[in-house]
């Protein structure tokens, strides 16, 4: 929030390491130590922005006192006050809230403006003053670089009161007090030093804390770019991050299912822990099996893995590979024991047209519709531990690529009776269908 409006911050913030000009470093430190946790990149700048600009006030007014005192007595004394209301007001934002952030650089400012055009009265004008008023015009630049553009207006209507009010008072025969001072000109070139200072300091803490933020927002964007390739593949994620709809319809494509049989009861008699640590193992494997192969895995289902070849991206050789893939993912769970238990991996695949996409706005999940989703998940369902079950599609795609064993007519909820197959793994690593150039992606 701010003079006008209440700021809205957005949550979790990542501070990433920037070095600080001109030995500012400690205000940084001091600005990074006491910002809330569930701060938002937004209130962290505006409080460090803040930070460093109640310190150099402070400062500035205990340089101002002595100085004023001598040039413009009695005015000096005048500058204490506000060195006292800059210190409250760091120690209110180090240890406040998003509000007391607000008050306390606030009632700085709104003090600097009070007092400026009080000495400048109290000095007889704007001349007699050296040019006094330059100080409210901290309102403006402060408010605009913490706060944004409606309260830099928001002071700068105030200063230009303010600046109306010191010229016309005259003019309408009010009676200003004599000048307290013989050198108006040394208070001038002193009030210009000294605000440029402040000002050109209150600008490099500006563009050092715009540095942090434009850093801090390119690692969330990493972050969340990340995020989202772990859960889309790339290609639609560059898609719907351009703002297009992802619905695609693959002539053909091939699908897998693969379920854990008697993994029900195991985990009944397993921790929590136990069973989602074994299935987290066991589906990293399996992702790493997919990933190899240029495989897309799809989900889980519970205990069960789904995943597809050909999609999002086609490939001629779709189903060849899920069929490697399948048989990998079986020695994987064969050669594996479940806290002294042995389970089994029955496995489906089916090949034909589909359709692809992304649904929703939120927990975003690249799926797959169809009847050959559905002929796949039955080729898991009516399988057999342990082996890989396909369909007549799949194994007219293998072009004699594996052993194939006939398993005959199976009656297929839907579908009837079909003619399956289990394979079994060929007697050469890594085979490709003959005359086929090894798998590649589209």
């Amino acid at each position: 929030m701010g003079l006008t409006t209440f700021l809205r911050f957005p949550h979790e913030r990542q501070q990433p390491a920037v070095p600080s000009p001109l030995g500012l470093a400690w205000a940084q430190r001091l600005a990074e130590s006491t910002t809330p946790p569930d701060a938002g990149a937004q209130e962290s700048f505006a409080r460090a922005l803040a930070v460093g600009i109640l310190a150099a006030g402070a400062v500035v007014y205990l340089l101002s006192a002595p100085a004023l005192q001598l040039l413009a007595p009695p005015t000096g004394w005048t500058m204490l006050p506000g060195m006292l209301i800059c210190l409250v007001g760091l120690w209110v934002t180090l240890n406040g809230g998003r509000r007391a952030m607000f008050w306390g650089l606030n009632c700085a400012v709104g003090f600097t403006v009070v007092n400026t055009f009080g000495i400048t009265l109290m000095q007889g004008g704007l001349v007699s003053s050296g040019a006094n008023p330059i100080w409210a015009l901290v309102a403006p630049i402060i408010g605009g670089l913490v706060f944004g553009a409606r309260d830099a207006f928001a002071w700068l209507a105030i200063f230009l009161v303010g600046m109306a009010l010191v010229v016309t008072l005259p003019l309408l025969g009010v009676q200003l007090p004599s000048p307290g001072n013989d050198a108006p000109q040394g208070i001038m070139a002193f009030n210009l030093m000294m605000f440029s200072a402040f000002i050109v300091l209150c600008l490099i803490w500006f563009i050092q804390q715009r540095r942090i933020a434009e850093a801090q927002l390119r690692e969330e964007q990493r972050r969340s770019e990340a995020l989202l390739l772990n859960v889309l593949p790339e290609k639609v994620a560059e898609r719907l991050k351009a703002g297009e709809r992802v619905a695609d319809k693959h002539i053909e494509a091939s699908v897998l299912f693969a379920d854990l049989v008697g993994f029900t009861p195991l985990s009944a008699s397993l921790e929590p822990d136990a069973v989602l640590r074994l299935l987290d193992n066991l589906f990293r494997e399996f992702d790493e099996i997919a990933e190899a192969h240029g495989v897309e895995k799809i989900k889980t289902i519970g205990d069960c893995y789904m995943a597809a070849a050909g999609v999002p991206n086609m490939r001629s050789d779709h189903a060849v590979i899920l069929v490697r893939v399948a048989l990998e993912m079986n020695k994987a769970v064969a050669q594996r024991d479940f806290g002294g238990h042995h389970v089994a991996l029955r496995i489906g695949v089916h090949t034909g047209p589909l359709v692809a996409g992304v649904i929703g706005e939120r927990r975003l999940l690249y799926d797959l519709w169809g009847d050959t989703v559905n002929v796949a998940s039955r080729m898991e369902s009516t399988g057999v531990p342990g082996r890989v079950h396909i369909s007549e599609q799949t194994h007219a795609q293998l072009n004699g690529a594996f052993p194939v064993e006939a398993r005959g007519k199976v009656q297929v909820k839907g579908k009837g009776e079909l003619h399956t197959y289990f394979v079994s793994e060929p007697k050469h690593p890594n085979p490709t269908a003959p005359g086929e150039p090894a798998a590649q992606r589209a």
